[in-house]
């Protein structure tokens, strides 16, 4: 293994380097190779990104060596062979890339196009266009920790798309870094795997795998399992619970929710979207199970706007959680809300990430006190 893990790093850093040409031939060899020796590592496993890179790299390099593109051949079959190496890598510990360790991350793919092309041809433009929202889409996906729930699905993706803004490899005569731009047929066709992956991925992303009413991207945000069921947990506590609290005086007191209570809501919204339903579910079952409790709903906002159009838009954001846990069951008596608009920031308002987070509603409980009265 580690013999053909130093022969493939020679072979890239002579490919880099060496005046020769080398064959698309010997380089799809390579490529294969270098993919057997990362799957036989158990690389599908321990670096799936990676390992789906490196995998689908070399999809392409022999799609568009079979079209006679010997140039992007060359170009994808470089790229597989250098992101087994960083599948092969991590899985024996070696970190390979910091960028994937952030819940935010900007894609370094770029599509070239000048804007006199955009106007003179009307399908550059198009794919333009198509290619930047297909960018963001995975930004976006990004955010909702898309690397923890589908890391296979987000990295064959990015691969495609970044095909379609062209494929990057080292002239062997000049050692200059070219890029190959593929037919707009190719072009169309990656599109469309890109936008197949994206939806996979999203679906992973919005999966509830353990059955427990939360997403998974939700249960990576607070620190849970997404294959183990928190109602699994939250019904073991409730055994050690008794009912004694009921008839006990006591005074409230603010905590937070056992599992981690927070919405977000789109500029100037205050709908709820659709992925935090299920969410919701979750704790409205969970206020059921505890009809000792009361909940307090909080509404912010970001820093765009008046301060009363902000207070009155954190007061509706609170007010549609609330309707909402109404519409599950819960009395409106135990349920208290307040819009406190500009203020309580988590992060500050410099890009639209931050934004987003500060525009939220959270949860409070107020539990019974175990302090017996006299």
């Amino acid at each position: 293994m580690k013999k053909s893990v130093i022969a493939t790093t020679l072979l890239i850093g002579s490919l880099l380097t060496a005046k020769a040409e080398i064959t698309v031939t010997e380089l799809l060899d390579e490529a294969q190779n270098s993919v057997k020796s990362a799957f036989e590592s158990g690389c599908p496993e321990i670096s799936p990104y990676e390992y789906a890179k490196a995998e689908t790299y070399y999809k392409i390099a022999n799609e568009e060596t079979s079209k006679i593109n010997l140039l992007a051949g060359k170009a994808a079959a470089l790229k597989s062979i250098d992101w087994s190496l960083k599948a092969i890598a991590k899985r024996y510990g070696e970190e390979t890339d910091t960028t994937l360790k952030v819940p935010f991350r900007s894609l370094n793919i770029h599509y070239q196009v000048k804007a006199k092309d955009k106007k003179i041809n009307p399908a550059e433009a198009r794919i333009f266009t198509e290619f930047e929202i297909l960018k963001n889409k995975i930004e976006d996906l990004y955010t909702k920790h898309v690397l923890e729930c589908s890391p296979e699905n987000i990295a064959k993706a990015e691969t495609y798309l970044e095909a379609v803004g062209g494929l990057k490899f080292v002239d062997p005569d000049t050692g200059i870094e070219k890029k190959v731009k593929l037919t707009r047929i190719d072009q169309i066709i990656f599109l469309n795997k890109t936008k197949k992956y994206i939806a996979l991925a999203r679906e992973d992303v919005f999966s509830d795998k353990d059955k427990d009413g939360v997403p998974c991207y939700m249960e990576v945000e607070q620190g849970t399992d997404p294959n183990v069921s928190d109602l699994k947990n939250n019904k073991e506590e409730e055994t050690k619970e008794t009912e004694t609290t009921k008839t006990i005086p006591f005074e409230e007191k603010e905590n937070p929710l056992k599992v981690q209570a927070r919405i977000h809501f789109d500029f100037n919204k205050y709908n709820i979207k659709r992925e935090y339903l299920p969410y919701l579910n979750v704790i409205a079952r969970y206020l059921k199970t505890h009809e000792e409790l009361k909940v307090k709903i909080i509404g912010y906002t970001d820093n765009i706007g008046s301060k009363a159009y902000n207070d009155k838009l954190a007061y509706k954001r609170a007010k549609a959680v609330k309707d909402y846990l109404v519409k599950m069951g819960i009395p409106a008596s135990r349920i208290e809300i307040i819009g406190k608009g500009k203020e309580g920031y988590l992060f500050d308002n410099k890009n639209w990430l931050n934004r987003f987070t500060n525009r939220r509603a959270e949860f409070f409980v107020m539990e019974v006190s175990t302090k017996q009265g006299k």
